[in-house]
């Protein structure tokens, strides 16, 4: 047992949990549940960890009042009192939860929630501290092997802080950067920590002896980042090297070259250990031919079934594509959600089947319109939620008012951008005496009810939409095609890729520009893709501003205002306005943390070796009698007489023009071109045809 750690006592036992759910007038509510806890961890009376069972209406209600308005901690003050827990009123993690639940028979659940707070460890170990310290909150770069010295020293130091705790082994590590430098640079000083199997003074770097005391992380970086590097290879086991693993034999119409089939070899290998990879190359690598055979190649010779999702410009080149590279591919172009009604999800593929949809046409759904409500006794001009009767807001926070003009004319401009719901409203449900109007217009969440219906003029259902909910699993690949112009968080063809997705097993993603210059281009495709790593750090699909300023750059301005009643807020922060604006740019971490093990990457010069040589070759042809005779007579003859007055006057004006004129007209002769002269007035006209 480390020196500083609480003693793990046995498991909590039965207990009685109140959960208060404050309020004004005739919102106060308390409730009063029964459940088994079998391990909490608290810190300073804050509930961090909370292990418990119970029926199913205890254990919902309680992660309820757990996940309730964390983001408002002034609105509701959520308490629980636990019985045998210093019978004390314990209060929840502002930074809200992660909740896990579980049912089992008899009507009998379980649920853990974990505080989301920074530097909260539910078990601490030294694989668990490790990955803390692999986070992107540190920066300072460290060697697997010290992490049982760092452990054992962020105990006596009590940078661990045990926390109040039974039935686990739960810490609390308060560290920065800072502090995790001074620990390091105190253990390469005192020789505790070791490079290479030498202590700090003895280690060698390209033969160099280095015996200087690091002073700083620069000094650091200088004296062992060469070392560092050659740890991080050796920690990362590719999956292909090429020229190290042999490439197996592909059953294909066509050969791909040889680093086309190094870049398959790579694909087919990821597939094995998740769900989607993305194949990144340059115009003329050859994506199409690398994408299809490596769905081909993971097949291993089995049935399958798979989808293409590209735009609609490029679905007859796919067709033609799929029936020059795989062998006894049977192609079916999906024109309709009619086409799908057909499809048996429970039919197992017989073949090789291949299936292409424009994005154009997977997107297109039924017509939709606003649904809000007016208040027809007592009429006050706002739009309201229909479910929960709260007055709406638009995307600035600003109350939606009956008339405003919205798309077509229509009122409610807010609600025609795309398809809302009640996310945010205003506390007040009726006016009431007692209220005041600070407590009337304060934002809370809302219901969460969709703001929109349809109309009922196109009876169409969305392509996307109907395999995600009728045919999940029928497709077991999925291409997507030009993954770049999915990028947009709430597009239509967006949410198409992404239900698509969700419906097959194996996703194979194509581009040539992955990110656009901004890291934000990159949150919805991972979210769409592959969200583990970035749910392991956090981060959810809201977590916009969080995204960017961890892999973005986020530029703050500070506007102060002077004059007026500004002075007024000299000493206050009132004459300062702060705005924040996304600026391009994007951080390394970005592509170490959430790229390295989905991306495989092809440039042209990787192919060029087996290409043709290029070269240019000018073949003079003469034109036919016709031809010659109109450009002679209408072109030739008209311009130079024309450029001979001009140059009388020393007027070049239309030397250039000529040029082009008479190189293009024997390519392109039935367009009219006109000139004019300094004075505006047409000078030559040409070509009548």
């Amino acid at each position: 047992m480390q020196d500083g750690q609480e003693p793990v006592q046995s498991a909590v036992g039965s207990f009685d949990i109140e959960v208060f759910s404050s309020g004004r007038g005739r919102r106060s509510t308390c409730s009063r549940f029964k459940v088994h806890c079998d391990a909490i961890a608290l810190h300073e009376k804050e509930i961090l960890l909370l292990s418990v069972a119970g029926s199913e209406t205890a254990v919902k209600a309680l992660t309820a009042g757990l996940r309730s308005s964390t983001k408002d901690q002034k609105r509701i003050d959520y308490t629980a009192h636990v019985g045998s827990v210093n019978e004390s009123l314990l209060s929840k993690c502002p930074d809200g939860y992660r909740v896990y639940r579980t049912k089992f028979d008899y009507g009998l659940w379980h649920v853990l929630c974990l505080g989301q707070r920074e530097g909260f460890m539910p078990v601490v170990t030294d694989e668990t501290l490790w990955q803390l310290l692999q986070s992107p909150h540190f920066t300072t770069p460290l060697l697997r092997e010290w992490v049982p010295w760092l452990h054992g020293e962020m105990r006596k130091k009590g940078i661990i802080v045990p926390l109040t705790q039974r039935g686990c082994d739960a810490g609390l590590v308060l560290a920065n950067n800072d502090t995790l430098d001074e620990l390091v640079r105190f253990g390469l000083r005192h020789r505790h920590l070791t490079i290479n199997g030498q202590p700090h003074g003895h280690s060698k770097i390209n033969g160099t002896a280095w015996s200087s005391e690091v002073k700083n992380l620069e000094e650091y970086l200088l004296a062992y980042g060469p070392l560092l590097g050659k740890q991080a290879e050796l920690a990362l086991e590719p999956l292909h090297v090429p020229g190290q693993h042999a490439l197996p034999a592909l059953n294909l119409l066509r050969p791909p070259f040889e680093a086309q089939s190094h870049v398959i070899e790579a694909a087919r290998k990821a597939l094995r250990r998740q769900k989607c990879v993305m194949l990144i190359g340059e115009m003329g690598t050859g994506k199409t031919i690398m994408g299809l055979s490596a769905v081909h190649s993971h097949a291993s010779g089995r049935p399958y079934r798979a989808l293409v999702f590209c735009p609609g410009q490029l679905v007859n080149k796919w067709e033609r594509e799929i029936q020059e590279t795989i062998p006894g591919a049977e192609i079916i172009q999906i024109e309709s959600w009619k086409n799908l009604l057909h499809l048996n999800r429970s039919s197992k593929p017989t073949g090789v089947e291949w299936y292409i949809i424009a994005r154009d046409r997977a997107k297109l759904g039924a017509k939709w319109k606003p649904a809000c409500q007016v208040r027809t006794k007592v009429i006050d001009g706002f739009l309201r939620c229909p479910q929960c009767g709260r007055r709406l807001v638009d995307d600035k926070r600003e109350p939606l008012i009956v008339g405003q003009p919205g798309k077509n004319g229509q009122a409610g401009t807010g609600l025609w951008k795309r398809r809302t719901r009640c996310e945010w409203v205003f506390s007040d449900h009726r006016p009431e005496p007692d209220n005041d109007a600070n407590e009337a217009d304060r934002l809370v969440n809302g219901c969460g009810s969709p703001l929109w219906q349809m109309t009922g003029e196109l009876r169409r259902y969305e392509p996307a939409l109907l395999i995600k909910r009728r045919l999940k699993n029928f497709f077991k690949y999925l291409i997507l095609d030009e993954l770049h112009e999915e990028k947009g968080a709430d597009t239509a063809q967006g949410h198409a890729a992404a239900a698509l997705a969700a419906a097959c097993r194996k996703v194979i993603a194509l581009t040539g520009t992955l990110i656009g210059g901004y890291a934000e281009h990159l949150r919805p495709l991972l979210f769409r893709l592959s969200p583990q790593s970035l749910v392991q750090e956090g981060l959810g699909w809201s977590d916009t501003t969080a995204f960017n300023e961890r892999y973005g750059r986020i530029e703050t301005r500070i506007t102060e205002r002077s004059g007026g009643r500004s002075d007024d807020n000299r000493m206050s922060r009132g004459s300062k306005t702060t705005t924040k604006m996304v600026r391009p740019g994007i951080m390394p971490p970005l592509f170490g943390r959430h790229l390295i093990d989905k991306c495989v990457f092809l440039s042209l010069n990787e192919v060029s070796d087996r290409l043709p040589p290029l070269t240019e070759e000018c073949v003079p042809v003469r034109m036919d009698q016709e031809l010659a005779a109109a450009y002679r007579d209408e072109v030739q003859e008209p311009l130079v007489e024309a450029i001979k007055e001009m140059m009388k006057r020393r007027d070049r004006r239309l030397l250039g023009a000529m040029v082009q004129t008479l190189l293009a007209y024997p390519d392109y002769c039935p367009v009219q071109t006109k000139f004019w002269d300094r004075a505006a007035s047409i000078y030559v006209a040409l070509c009548r045809w």
